[in-house]
């Protein structure tokens, strides 16, 4: 693969893993809303948490590959950055 073709791919999985963030982060606050007793109670909510994660940490070994594939194409990597949780 080219770098070009390279970029597309790291992009791909840029904004595959924000979309799984948004996910957790939706979770995250309906489990700030609920009571602290009903949050350890509720196995579907952890269980979701889990899942996104684990595809999310998939997606991240996916996305390295193709992202130091472009480095040693010296191709663009900050078009490829993920941002990070405070931006």
């Amino acid at each position: 693969m080219n770098a070009a073709q390279l970029e597309l791919r790291a992009r791909a999985y840029v904004d595959e893993i924000e979309k799984q963030r948004a996910e957790i982060q939706k979770i995250q606050e309906k489990i700030r809303k609920m009571p602290l007793d009903k949050v350890f109670d509720n196995n579907f909510l952890q269980n979701d948490i889990k899942k996104i994660g684990r595809k999310a940490e998939a997606l991240f070994e996916r996305y390295l590959i193709y992202v130091n594939a472009l480095k040693e194409k010296g191709g663009d990597l900050d078009k490829v950055r993920l941002k990070t949780a405070q931006e």
